[in-house]
């Protein structure tokens, strides 16, 4: 026994400069607490949060049997064409999630049980016109552990969108694969086929194509988790046919989302003083996320009819960020606490922006 571990010791020390370049990047994050949420290799410590990658579900390092989690809040939004406010927007969303896990096996189930954005349009002589915009969606993750190190996961998961009239649908299907190594490193990847249906284009498809790499560290009370993910989908377009003739044809932008960061879980001997001894511990953490959405190249935007009307010409920037504190309590079954989440998005004299307030509530047995 003495020399299997003296030789997993010996291994751990020599994959270390390997890995330098891929954790220090990590490591400065986490320094200067610019934390990210990221479920693509590693399964998250707030148990509100669904994974991205489905063979995370199956791993389990905090011994959970069953979890069930929501989150609710409000929020609101603008839009500013050449610095002069064009659009308004209240926000309201509701989010559930739930899992199982046994033995190896693991289940997720996640939904958007709605989303409103009650919008406000500024127009010429000081008039406005109004809309409704409903976001719903869900998503199943399963997994299965061959071998206690590897796991296998699958997914399926919809999402729709309503403007008024005009409903929007994404179908997400895909799998994924990840590994642990060393018992605290987490390699994962997922692919997920997409199809984009809505009711004045025609049907399109993509691959949107994810991979990350994470960190767990845990003792015997408290824990940080660490992660770093990266993912790209295609430029596409689907050409308009004759068979419906007034339908307008669909693209897809390029697109490429780098997210890194993890959180962290503090027991009762750090937070005592601050609460007298009444909690758990607390969970702590925040996201940060950069996508950018590449211009169509000149000949996809030369053969599609909504090139120019969309804006799709210019690149778009979009920045994500997500601070949350969780209270635990009741012999740690019981996680409780504000999230603040906020987007931002620039794509020429065009700016977006919106900021979201949830209260998380969890529960796991």
């Amino acid at each position: 026994m003495k020399m299997k571990n003296k030789s997993n010791r010996i291994i751990l020390v020599l994959s270390l400069p390997m890995l330098l370049p891929i954790l220090l990047p990590i490591l400065l994050m986490v320094l200067t607490i610019s934390f990210i949420h990221a479920q693509v290799a590693s399964p998250p410590l707030n148990i509100t949060q669904h994974s991205f990658n489905p063979a995370v579900v199956a791993f389990n390092p905090m011994q959970k049997i069953i979890t069930l989690g929501v989150r609710a809040g409000e929020g609101d939004g603008e839009k500013n064409i050449n610095n002069t406010q064009k659009e308004t927007k209240d926000i309201t969303a509701l989010e559930a999630n739930a899992s199982l896990h046994m033995f190896r096996l693991g289940l997720e189930a996640y939904s958007m049980l709605q989303r409103k954005d009650k919008i406000k349009e500024k127009l010429a002589e000081s008039t406005t016109a109004s809309s409704e915009k409903i976001n719903s969606a869900y998503q199943v993750n399963f997994a299965y552990r061959p071998l206690p190190p590897l796991s296998l996961g699958f997914s399926t998961g919809e999402e729709q969108v309503t403007v008024n009239y005009d409903k929007t649908k994404f179908k997400k299907n895909g799998a994924g694969i990840d590994l642990m190594l060393f018992n605290f490193l987490y390699v994962g990847a997922a692919t997920f086929r997409v199809s984009h249906q809505s009711s004045y284009t025609i049907e399109n498809n993509w691959w949107e194509n994810l991979g990350g790499i994470a960190l767990i560290f845990a003792g015997r009370s408290n824990a940080i988790r660490i992660e770093a993910s990266y993912s790209t989908s295609p430029e596409d377009l689907c050409a308009h046919k004759d068979s419906n003739p007034l339908a307008q044809d669909d693209y897809h932008q390029e697109s490429k989302n780098l997210v890194v960061g993890g959180e962290i879980y503090l027991s009762e001997e750090h937070v005592t003083k601050f609460f007298g001894g009444s909690l758990d511990g607390v969970i702590l953490g925040a996201s940060k996320g950069s996508e950018k959405r590449e211009p169509l190249a000149a000949s996809i935007a030369a053969a599609t009819n909504v090139a120019a009307s969309a804006g799709s010409s210019v690149e778009e920037k979009i920045d994500r960020l997500n601070i949350w504190l969780l209270l635990v309590m009741i012999n740690k079954k019981i996680q409780l606490g504000p999230s603040f989440h906020q987007y931002k998005s620039n794509q020429d004299t065009i700016k977006r922006s919106e900021n979201l307030i949830l209260i998380s509530a969890g529960v796991m047995f």
